[in-house]
């Protein structure tokens, strides 16, 4: 259930082109919803984190100052989504929960937010959190007041992050490498983090093939024109498809790090393959079962006595 509306969700997303969810596209996203809707009366988190997300970009493209049914309708469910989130991953809920404080400019509530989140073993907060303490990352000084102090607090949480795949706590830790002259860990940490999504990394290792060996940008690799390209077309993979957290699972067999020979490469992305891929359809016998077992309405996903 779960996995074929990500499906759904994944064209829908890319046939708008990363804007928001107008009154034309609302068909398609109750389409899309009914599914998360089931899956996460059934326990799915990644469900119903998925359809918190759907629901909180959907607009009113005439909104003009008065609340209308639909946008009503949306907030009422997303806030009921943050709260059933935090029951069935709390780490996540918490995350979720600090990311709207944040968005309300209310940070002295979001770093509480965060800290539990992170505590629970949320990567994402690790990483903001790693963030906000480092003296050497944009955000950290400027807008919380970070000291040198900090940064022995930081580096534990991008660690951790790291530990648990997020690719820009990896990219984090590869660039102290660089500035412990750790060139060759650096190298295999940026790889690494490309690995998980991090375009960035797959910038800094472009540069690194595209500088020759007496750049400051050189990592201590030789300039190697077709490495430079195939970074390049990655990034641009990478920046493009950024709103569905891609990855590169298939990286050391696009463009392997020195010694190794570079392969042949056709051009296509694995994970990119795997998204596009046609998903069956779950049995409408399936859907019914499934929404009586949890008193919802088969045609929508929501609950009997909601508003429709």
């Amino acid at each position: 259930m779960f996995d074929y509306a990500r499906h759904l969700d994944y064209l829908l997303k890319r046939r708008v082109k990363g804007r928001d969810f107008g009154s034309e596209s609302v068909d398609e996203l109750n389409r899309i919803s009914r599914y998360y809707r089931i899956a996460s009366a059934h326990g799915n988190a990644k469900a119903t984190e998925a359809l918190h997300y759907l629901q909180w970009r959907l607009t009113d493209t005439t909104y003009d100052g008065v609340p209308t049914r639909l946008r009503r309708n949306r907030e009422e469910e997303t806030k009921r989504l943050r709260e059933v989130l935090t029951q069935q991953s709390p780490s996540r809920g918490y995350w979720l929960q600090a990311g709207m404080f944040r968005q309300a400019w209310n940070l002295r509530e979001a770093l509480v937010l965060f800290r539990k989140a992170a505590d629970m073993g949320d990567a994402e907060s690790q990483f903001l959190l790693a963030e906000y303490l480092d003296v050497d990352s944009i955000i950290g000084p400027a807008a919380f007041g970070a000291k040198a102090k900090d940064k022995a607090f930081a580096l534990p949480l991008y660690r951790c992050a790291a530990q648990q795949g997020h690719g820009g706590a990896m990219y984090e830790l590869a660039i102290k490498q660089i500035d412990e002259r750790r060139y060759a860990e650096a190298m295999a940490g940026f790889q690494q983090a490309v690995m998980e999504g991090n375009a960035a990394a797959a910038y800094r290792l472009r540069e690194a093939f595209g500088e020759g060996s007496n750049s400051t940008r050189s990592l201590g690799v030789a300039k190697d024109a077709a490495r430079y390209e195939r970074y390049e077309k990655i990034r641009i993979f990478l920046i493009q498809e950024e709103q569905f957290a891609p990855r590169v699972p298939d990286l050391d067999r696009i463009v392997p790090l020195p010694p190794a020979a570079l392969p042949e490469w056709n051009g296509e992305f694995l994970w990119k393959s795997e998204q596009l891929e046609p998903r069956e359809a779950p049995s409408e016998t399936l859907v019914a079962r499934m929404a009586k077992a949890k008193t919802l309405d088969s045609r929508t996903g929501l609950a009997k006595d909601a508003a429709q």
